[in-house]
């Protein structure tokens, strides 16, 4: 019973210690300008749904033609606890962000759904694309003078198209809400300096369904798009 008791106090002054004293390496993370990334997110097999149990995609099970390309940028994220908490043992940011995710792959519909647009010979085709504005909060930790990891959570909107056309314009659209969880690890190749750019990767999952698309010309039997995928990323950013 006193070696636990005594174990229970060595914890609380270790924790309290850590507290009390700075991590003699570090300044917070006060502000970071921009971080950029760059990767590609993965859709479901089964992110379609449509009118029909009885209707598919044809070609859609295959891998490569669900691979989207993912571009992301964080702008001002600033630390504002730390103007109220003096401490360097974690940094809380919060920023804004924008995202870009599109399909590189024009996929032929089948011959038995509509073509083209109602007055248009434009020919169509199912390649989806998002576009997101975001609002972010990033917990920051720095395990030595040249590498920190964090988690992010992201609360977006976002503006999504499933059909394009080689012309430019797009149909099949939707606006709904978006979620995502992001963990990341960073270089910081330059220790001991208030410039502190940092480069690294990113694992992120993506929460966004858009369902009931407004379809009033009867372009297409998808009634809804799943875009909650798996993304990784290569991320720079800079003070």
């Amino acid at each position: 019973m006193l070696q636990v008791k005594l174990y229970s106090q060595s914890v609380f002054y270790k924790v309290a210690d850590f507290f009390r004293s700075p991590i003699e390496f570090r300044d917070p993370f006060r502000m970071t300008l921009f971080d950029v990334k760059a990767g590609v997110l993965l859709f479901p097999n089964n992110a379609l749904s449509f009118d029909s149990t009885e209707t598919t995609l044809s070609g859609y099970e295959v891998s490569l033609k669900r691979v989207l390309t993912n571009l992301e940028i964080d702008l001002l994220k600033y630390n504002l606890p730390n103007l109220l908490i003096r401490q360097n043992f974690v940094d809380f940011q919060t920023g804004l962000g924008f995202k870009y995710s599109y399909s590189m792959y024009r996929q032929s519909l089948p011959n038995q759904w509509p073509q083209n647009p109602p007055g248009y010979d434009y020919q169509l085709y199912f390649s989806p694309r998002l576009i997101e504005g975001n609002l972010n909060q990033s917990l920051l930790f720095q395990w030595s003078p040249h590498l920190y990891s964090y988690l992010q959570f992201n609360y977006g909107k976002a503006y999504i198209s499933a059909y394009k056309t080689r012309e430019g314009p797009r149909y099949l659209t939707q606006e709904g809400n978006t979620y995502s969880i992001a963990l990341g690890m960073k270089i910081l190749p330059h220790a001991g300096v208030k410039l502190k750019e940092g480069y690294g990767i990113e694992i992120k999952y993506h929460f966004a369904r858009f369902d009931n698309f407004p379809d009033p010309d009867n372009l297409s039997p998808i009634t809804s798009l799943d875009f909650s995928s798996l993304a990784i990323s290569l991320t720079f950013n800079a003070p």
